[in-house]
């Protein structure tokens, strides 16, 4: 940064973050936000890559006067047929024929995923042919393995841990689902509705609620109750088809 302002050239700034939002502060935090500040006074033009991203610098520094422009994220469409040759036979079993509630996570506090787990606690009360698959691993997983076991749901929740092939897990799922709160983008939602998936997210997600509420508002829920509700009524048309397909075209 101190060479960039040096060097007397007209300054453009990105930033992805999240500024610390929802953690508790350290005093090297305020330092650093201290450092941020003075920072910022040489910058000529901000982007952001979401506009949740950018209030939050609104919030944290002085840039009414400044221009700002947001810029969002992207992925490499990649039309191939999806590899679903590596999955694993017992998975391919476990899911068969069932209604799949996903998640694609790294399973740290943020993003929530327990709020997943007990929505489909109680989603799995009333149909016996759904399934959760959790594709990702961090330090909350021994929690959240024990928060399934304490719930009774273990025989229709996968653990498939860190995986490369993403794109495989996905295409089992009939919806994703991502809980996080404060996300400064949610590159994953982008991922899963370029797959067609129905996508989920919590209102107070952030970055990654502005992208849903874009394309798919019906899916911006508050809360687990509401959560628990559209996810039934994505069962519901998901049923729906089927039953549409076995029956056949209207004579």
């Amino acid at each position: 940064g101190s060479a960039g302002v040096k060097s007397g050239r007209p300054l453009v700034f990105t930033d992805h973050g999240n500024y610390g939002h929802g953690r508790v502060w350290t005093w090297r935090d305020r330092v650093k936000r201290s450092l941020q500040r003075r920072f910022t006074r040489h910058i000529d033009h901000f982007t952001f890559n979401s506009e949740y991203t950018q209030a939050l610098a609104f919030a944290a520094f002085d840039l009414d006067r400044k221009i700002c422009t947001v810029v969002p994220n992207g992925i490499v469409h990649d039309s191939r047929t999806v590899d679903m040759s590596e999955l694993p036979p017992e998975l391919l079993e476990r899911v068969s024929g069932k209604f799949v509630v996903g998640t694609t996570s790294r399973l740290a506090g943020f993003k929530r995923v327990h709020l997943l787990i007990d929505a489909f606690s109680e989603l799995q009360k009333n149909w016996d042919n759904v399934a959760l698959l959790i594709v990702g691993d961090g330090a909350l997983r021994a929690d959240l393995e024990a928060r399934v076991d304490g719930l009774g749901i273990g025989q229709n929740v996968i653990f498939a841990g860190y995986r490369r092939n993403v794109r495989a897990y996905q295409n089992l799922m009939n919806t994703c689902v991502f809980p996080s709160i404060g996300e400064p983008f949610g590159l994953v939602a982008i991922e899963s509705l370029a797959q067609g998936k129905a996508t989920v997210v919590m209102a107070d997600g952030g970055g990654i609620a502005d992208i849903v509420r874009r394309v798919e508002p019906e899916n911006v829920v508050q809360g687990v109750g509401e959560l628990i509700t559209r996810l039934a009524e994505l069962y519901a048309d998901e049923q729906r088809c089927a039953d549409e397909q076995r029956s056949g075209p209207e004579p």
